[in-house]
């Protein structure tokens, strides 16, 4: 490792971190020179292992067929996994506001291909995003309080570079990446939303 470190800069970037961290990454951390990290709040946890750390949202580029559509009457959409924490309840609260559809795994319309997920975001008056990690799981070792924790995810620039609008649950780091209340909104709990 100190003959590879002469000639190169070792660098990771660590995704899904409330997942892995604990498992695997902070040992991965130790062996790098700069770990990338996608949420800010996590920055600290690898600063004990690596002398370097940078926080790096996900980014996406557009698709090159992509041809924006004009807004059509359909209000609010959901485009994701269902069987995630609150997302239910939050669902059934927005349904209350709007025409909502749903799209994606354990949605009645199923999953959508890259592009229709494009259109969808394009033609909705409303983009719904929520933050909340999988309840359970089975792949990592995960404790009662991981199942908490709110993790920024790459919908809202999927969205945005789009030119939806995105109502998104909090998660801390989000205000690193956006002006909320001006590029995007957010919503903390179910009153807020």
């Amino acid at each position: 490792m100190t003959k590879l470190r002469e000639l190169f800069t070792i660098s990771i970037f660590f995704g899904d971190i409330f997942a892995h961290y604990h498992s695997l990454y902070k040992y991965y951390a130790q062996t790098t020179d700069i770990a990338l990290v996608d949420e800010v709040v996590e920055i600290g946890s690898f600063e004990k292992f690596c002398p370097k750390v940078v926080f790096v949202p996900y980014s996406y580029e557009m698709e090159p067929d992509f041809t924006p559509q004009k807004l059509t009457n359909q209000s609010i959409s959901f485009v994701g996994r269902t069987d995630r924490r609150n997302r239910v309840t939050y669902i059934d609260i927005c349904s209350q506001y709007g025409e909502l559809e749903i799209f994606g795994v354990g949605s009645n319309k199923g999953p959508i291909s890259d592009i229709e997920m494009k259109n969808v975001f394009n033609t909705t008056q409303v983009n719904l995003n929520f933050t909340g990690v999988q309840a359970d799981q089975p792949f990592v070792y995960s404790r009662p309080i991981d199942n908490v924790i709110r993790s920024p995810k790459g919908r809202c620039q999927e969205i945005g570079m789009c030119g939806g609008f995105v109502l998104s649950e909090y998660a801390p780091g989000i205000e690193q990446m956006f002006l909320v209340g001006k590029e995007m909104d957010i919503f903390r709990n179910e009153e807020e939303l």
